[in-house]
């Protein structure tokens, strides 16, 4: 079978007129005394074969105990007297978890957007080498412990706000420098493109980076380098400015 070997004698199990196979050899001489019986996997082991993994006996009364015990333990940080109130108040916490991200995201939201109009008004005015009428407006920043969705969405508003922005964000959470580039329509328009921008930007903090024209996103490694990556962004929009 398949190029295996056997011996003179081999083993062989029959389950009626359904099954005869080889076997190494069965523990019991009859299913009964295996008891309680479980099915904990079933999966694909190669084409055509599935491998169910189950567990019996004892086993199975260890797991229910175990079950047991996790109902009783949620019940009570749930602080209920009945487990069979647990799936409906798992739902209302979830429910109301739910809603509570949903407000802390819109006063996120609210913050970012109030935070919006003092970047406007701390923004550079560059022109490029040949002169542009009215520049653009650069705006670079660092954002201690800005979670990347966050930096996204701060420079989306940015690029909302002003065709004419271009804008270096950098959130650092635990020595991780994400980097975000967002260019409005005036701004690539010009010939300023955020993933040629990003792209300098990370390679000065030996890191890299890429994306679109108008939002490019990457990464940096050494912190220390930040200040001076983010010095270079004016230089950029002035050499890149058409």
């Amino acid at each position: 079978l398949f190029g295996e070997k056997y011996g003179d004698i081999v083993r062989v199990v029959k389950m009626g007129d359904a099954s005869l196979e080889f076997c190494g050899g069965t523990h019991v001489d009859n299913t009964a005394k295996v008891g309680m019986f479980r099915i904990v996997s079933e999966g694909s082991v190669a084409s055509g074969v599935r491998r169910i993994e189950a567990i019996t006996g004892k086993a199975v009364l260890g797991q229910l105990h175990s079950f047991e015990n996790t109902i009783r333990r949620a019940s009570e940080i749930l602080k209920i007297s009945n487990p069979k109130e647990l799936l409906h108040k798992a739902e209302a916490a979830v429910i109301e978890i739910k809603q509570l991200r949903d407000q802390i995201e819109t006063m996120k939201d609210r913050a970012i957007a109030g935070e919006i109009g003092q970047f406007m008004v701390g923004a550079k005015n560059v022109c490029g080498l040949f002169g542009y009428i009215g520049g653009l407006h650069v705006v670079t920043a660092v954002r201690n412990g800005m979670s990347v969705p966050d930096l996204r969405k701060f420079g989306d508003m940015l690029r909302d706000k002003d065709p004419k922005i271009v804008a270096v964000l950098a959130g650092v959470n635990d020595e991780k420098i994400s980097i975000l580039a967002v260019c409005g329509k005036d701004a690539v328009a010009g010939g300023i493109k955020a993933g040629q921008l990003v792209k300098q930007v990370c390679a000065i903090c030996g890191g890299s980076g890429g994306g679109k024209l108008d939002s490019a996103m990457g990464g940096g490694k050494d912190a220390l380098k930040l200040d001076d990556a983010l010095a270079c962004v004016d230089d950029f929009v002035a050499e890149h400015l058409q």
